[in-house]
């Protein structure tokens, strides 16, 4: 996993947030109770998978208040989706705290969001409690402050295996696990545990399916290689890799019965996977015949009334409004959801025990604190948290039969007590019941159940098997040249020039990718060639970068059939495919190492002669030491040196036996820092080219500055151009270069005032001491320099082999681990003010353009016509059956605004208007539009609510109304605005106006009936049409005085109403002068009370 890009990226936008956000969200709604904002950070990939998770949400809210937990607080819940990736992850965090700033994250469920994520909110002293992350690294409190969680960590689920192992008697175990992080942590913890029990453990890893032929084949032959090693396979991978993995062992006859399979976490019917046996091969009832037999560890799923109660729930209310996503009725709820809900209940529990301690809702780190050491009973059941803030959940044994999962065992991690389940009859691979042993019964190779044979049946048997022995062996010998043959004419290695795509760049490239832009090696001025004055780039190796005009350019790329690699140009006239040549183009493509770059292929058409290799978009190691922005510590150093030795070890085994150009530029280091070794090989592709063209190509002073590596010896040789594999003793010495280089973090010679032709001669002299790079003044790393001498002394037989310098390496990591994972996580934090001059231009420019597209669009038009024109579809008008439409303006407003200066009037609107967008945001209404004092707002679209329209406009009305009771002109103080508001229900049209500046427009007499009775109206009251008070005494609670019969254009003489209040308010209404006598809006017992002290 790219663990330390995410790092990085997290820790940009939480700079990025602190200093450039400065949008403050309130605390507290309009009116009534203090808002607890809470934010779910779910994944789904369509309404299958979401509505078996999203169901738990508003029933974990509705919990809250059911059991009184928070009863202080309006609760308001937003889900998000984080698509399980990394970038959209933290750019969802990002927007969520800037436009919603929540007091609690509930989730996520992906460990590449969470780790990240959870860095963030603790930066932000902001809880989050995830459902479904089980990465141990959560678990350390001084990265991830504010974070718990309502699983168990990988750690906790591994001790359930030696239970397993033991109730069945297995004493080896081959773990195959893919390269994913959160599967290499699972495996590890099983490996460790099994190990204690003196249980021998084989353990490989896989890159996962994305790969394709590769890892099928890579798959393959793991199984293949350890058939006869063990009986049992853990699979620690994601469904789809399983998927390959258990149809490899059906090819290869391992489904007999005599193997068993157990899958980690394997989810056939999950919101986290897809159903695993599917694909796109036509091979579905081959996988699931495949898959029968298997064993899954699980997290347990309830079997309780109230889970039963739970789930139901669910169903209905993912089925009902606003999700209308019902669940088929064979679709399971997805055990998460559980865990989801917990994690709600938990965050309440918490935040209520730090309220009453007389704790503050935004002090996160309390909060937290308050859910380890805790124990509730969930949906799940017993909940219990541990002092890390993890939970101690319960796992089930399940036996997969015909495509459905029976528990057949029971692990209950808190009292670490494993069961079987009375009567389960297990079946296993082949059908068969009986299970198998750690060696089948007649042996690896059958070997065990062959009869007893006489002597003169054994003599002929064994000469038999001689011949067989013989002549197998002479076909084995025939068919291995042919095979030769038909490699060396195999033309896999070819790629045509025209199928590389140049002008592309690759994704996000977050740190250490570039060059720096100071001049390698010898620096005085007057000796250093100035790159201003090249015509040409000095050409680096692959993999590395060059100087032009003190600009820095990467090695030339392209992107071949959908995968970014790296072309060096070949500067030959034509390629003559001999024999030798072919023999070297299939021993590169046979290197397969972890730390040797991977050869693609090469072009021959002239004049676009060249090699391919796989692009590495952190640079060479010489960028990276070069960049000053990047900090390097002993481990960083210590592992770049470790990956050199291993992968120069790796071609010193291989048949092409030596490097020959070993130098820093030619170490390629990819994305997850893994230096690799490139530019090995092809000596004969590479011979005879034109001097001329690499002359004007690379320049004297580079080709001279490249010589730095190359061994004494080999200098002197005359003949080195006939013989440019070099020699492994050559390697050697070129390592104890680059070894100065990670040291000193300089080029070779960078100290010295000599030009670099001066410095090679004195190479090439046989002087006392050798002339070498100076390490005078380097105190304080003594085993290092010690190396160093080691490698570059002047005999070559003196200096050591590289795998005596990978014995030596360890010995320098004094028994620690040089994994760079925890170090690049520190370092992240550490250096977090680096972060934001070298992040990827695009990743910055999404989060603020979107941010402001979006607030504009959704100011523009309602939130669901804004999506469909996003989604780039066309919003055709809509007809509605019923609505309520509000209007009002200010009464007397023209002479107040001309008794003030246009700035009083815009200042006055803007107070206004403001106070009244934020009581409309507690509302199911939508703002249609302001024209001067006027306001519009509208109830019943764009989303059908029924007939609660007319309800959300009348109780809107009465709160704008008594806003006025409070509301205060700034240059006017003592006037007191006279709002005049009028309702009317019925149909209406809807849709979008114009391309250029679109509004969304209301048609139909309903809109006019509205204007008609605010018109019609009186200051501070609220005039309703006979449509709207039947409407409003349906619903019922509501307070109407008839106002009797008035004339109303195009409606002629019509009973309307005066909207006075509802029952149970308690909001406080202005009072209304009286200029009529017949004005009945007071009953007498109003007038008494409101009139007379």
């Amino acid at each position: 996993m790219m663990k330390s890009i995410l790092i990085q990226l997290a820790l940009l936008i939480s700079v990025l947030y602190l200093t450039k956000c400065n949008k403050s969200i309130s605390g507290r709604n309009s009116i009534g109770k203090p808002e607890l904002r809470m934010a779910a950070l779910l994944t789904w990939n369509d309404n299958i998978t979401l509505s078996k998770i999203l169901g738990a949400v508003p029933v974990g809210v509705a919990d809250i208040v059911k059991y009184q937990l928070l009863p202080q607080f309006k609760i308001n819940m937003k889900y998000y989706n984080t698509y399980c990736l990394a970038k959209d992850g933290l750019v969802a965090i990002a927007n969520i705290k800037a436009t919603f700033n929540p007091h609690v994250f509930i989730g996520p469920d992906c460990s590449v969001v969470c780790q990240p994520g959870a860095i963030l909110a603790g930066s932000w002293n902001i809880p989050m409690i995830s459902y479904a992350c089980s990465v141990d690294d959560l678990s350390r409190h001084v990265t991830y402050p504010t974070f718990a969680r309502t699983v168990g960590t990988t750690y906790i689920l591994a001790t359930s295996f030696p239970f397993i192992l033991q109730q069945y008697h297995w004493k080896t175990a081959t773990i195959m696990a893919s390269t994913q992080e959160i599967w290499q942590y699972q495996a590890t913890n099983i490996k460790k545990l099994l190990e204690n029990l003196n249980i021998t453990i084989y353990e490989e890893s896989f890159v996962p399916g994305y790969r394709g032929d590769r890892h099928r084949v890579q798959t393959k032959n793991i199984l293949q290689s350890h058939r006869d090693k063990t009986t049992l396979f853990v699979l620690c991978a994601y469904g789809g890799d399983i998927r390959e993995i258990m149809l490899n062992a059906k090819d290869l006859g391992l489904l007999n019965g005599d193997y068993a399979f157990i899958a980690v976490e394997l989810n056939i019917d999950s919101h986290i996977g897809a159903n695993t046996w599917m694909g796109a091969d036509n091979r579905d009832n081959e996988a699931l015949d495949a898959y029968n037999g298997m064993l899954n560890v699980h997290l347990r799923t309830p079997d309780s009334p109230r889970w039963k109660n739970f789930t139901a729930d669910i169903r209905r209310r993912v089925a009902a409004p606003p999700y209308n996503k019902p669940l088929a009725a064979d679709a399971k709820v997805d055990t998460y959801a559980g865990t989801l809900h917990d994690a709600i209940i938990l965050y309440a529990l918490a935040l209520n025990d730090t309220l009453q301690e007389g704790g503050n809702i935004t002090d996160g780190l309390t909060v937290t604190r308050k859910m380890f050491n805790r124990t509730f009973t969930g949906v799940t059941g017993e909940v219990v948290i541990d002092q890390n803030g993890d939970r101690d959940p319960d796992y089930v044994l399940q036996n997969l039969i015909n495509g459905a999962y029976v528990d057949i065992g029971l692990y209950v991690s808190a009292q670490q007590n494993f069961s079987m389940t009375p009567g389960k009859v297990v079946v296993w691979p082949g059908n068969t019941t009986v299970v198998p042993k750690d060696i089948p019964p007649c042996g690896w190779r059958n070997e065990k159940c062959s009869g007893n044979l006489s002597v003169l049946g054994g003599a002929i048997g064994g000469s038999v098997a001689a011949l067989i022995i013989l002549f197998s062996a002479i076909f084995y010998y025939l068919w291995r040249k042919s095979r030769f043959e038909a490699d060396l004419s195999s033309s896999l290695w070819k790629i045509d020039y025209n199928e590389i795509i140049f002008n592309v760049k690759p994704g996000a490239n977050m740190f250490g990718s570039m060059v720096s832009t100071k001049p390698q090696g010898v620096s005085r001025p007057s000796s250093a060639v100035s790159v201003r004055q090249k015509n040409k780039a000095d050409a680096i190796s692959i993999g590395s970068a060059s100087y032009v005009e003190d600009m820095q350019i990467f090695t030339s790329m392209g992107l071949y059939r959908g995968n970014f690699v790296a072309i060096k140009m070949i500067h030959k006239k034509h390629i003559d495919l001999s024999r030798a040549l072919l023999i070297e183009l299939k021993q590169v493509r046979d290197m397969n190492h972890d730390n040797v770059n991977p050869f693609v292929g090469a072009c021959i058409e002239v004049p676009n002669i060249c090699i391919v290799t796989q692009y590495c978009n952190k640079g060479s190691l010489q960028d990276v030491l070069e960049n000053d922005d990047i900090k390097l510590d002993d481990t960083f150093k210590l592992s770049f040196a470790m990956d050199i030795a291993k992968g120069m070890h790796y071609i010193h085994c291989s048949s092409i036996k030596s490097h020959g150009s070993l130098k820093s530029s030619n170490c390629v280091i990819d994305s997850r820092w893994v230096c690799k070794i490139t530019d090995y090989g092809l000596a004969t592709f590479k011979s005879n080219q034109d001097d001329e063209q690499i002359a004007l190509h690379r320049g004297e002073h580079a080709q001279s500055q490249s010589l730095f590596w190359r061994a004494p010896e080999l200098l002197r040789d005359m003949n080195f151009k006939d013989n440019p594999y070099g020699t492994q003793k050559g390697d050697i010495y070129s390592f104890g270069i680059i070894i100065y280089e990670i040291f000193t973090r300089n080029g070779p010679y960078s100290n010295s005032d000599l030009s670099p032709k001066d410095i090679i001669e004195r190479i090439m002299n046989c002087e006392s001491p050798p002339f070498r790079p100076c390490t005078k003044g380097e105190d304080g790393r003594s085993q290092w320099l010690a190396l160093m001498d080691d490698c570059w002394v002047e005999n070559p037989e003196m200096r050591p082999s590289f795998s005596l310098i990978k014995n030596k390496l360890r010995t320098f990591a004094d028994g620690k681990s040089m994994n760079l994972v925890d170090k690049m996580i520190s370092m992240m934090e550490k250096y977090a003010d680096h972060l934001e001059e070298l992040v990827e231009e695009r990743t910055h420019q999404l989060i603020a353009e979107k941010r402001k597209t979006d607030e504009l669009l959704y100011r523009m038009l309602p939130r669901s016509v804004a999506e469909q024109l996003k989604a780039g579809n066309t919003v055709t008008a809509v007809s509605f059956d019923d609505v309520t439409i509000f209007f009002s303006d200010i009464v007397g407003f023209t002479n107040l605004a001309s008794e003030s200066t246009p700035m009083q009037v815009v200042d006055l609107l803007n107070d206004l208007y403001t106070l009244f967008d934020a009581i409309i945001d507690s509302y199911h209404v939508y703002k249609v539009e302001t024209i001067g004092d006027a306001y519009m707002v509208v109830s019943g679209l764009p989303v059908n609510n029924g007939i609660k329209h007319a309800s959300e406009i009348a109780r809107l009305a009465l709160d704008l109304l008594s806003s006025m009771t409070t509301f205060t002109i700034r240059h006017r103080p003592g006037v007191q605005l006279k709002l005049r508001i009028g309702i009317h229900s019925g149909p209406c049209a809807a849709g979008v106006v114009g391309l250029k500046m679109p509004r969304y427009c209301l048609f139909g007499d309903t809109v006019n009936v509205a204007s008609r009775m605010e018109s019609n109206g009186k200051p501070l009251r609220i005039h309703v049409s006979q449509a709207c008070r039947n409407v409003l005494e349906e619903i019922g609670g509501f307070k109407l005085k008839e106002r009797g019969s008035i004339f109303i254009k195009g409606k002629g003489n019509v009973i309307t109403y005066w909207l006075k209040g509802y029952v149970g308010s308690n909001k406080e209404l202005p009072k209304v002068e009286i200029d009529d006598p017949n004005d009945n809006y007071y009953d007498p017992d109003e007038w008494i009370a409101d009139n007379i002290v």
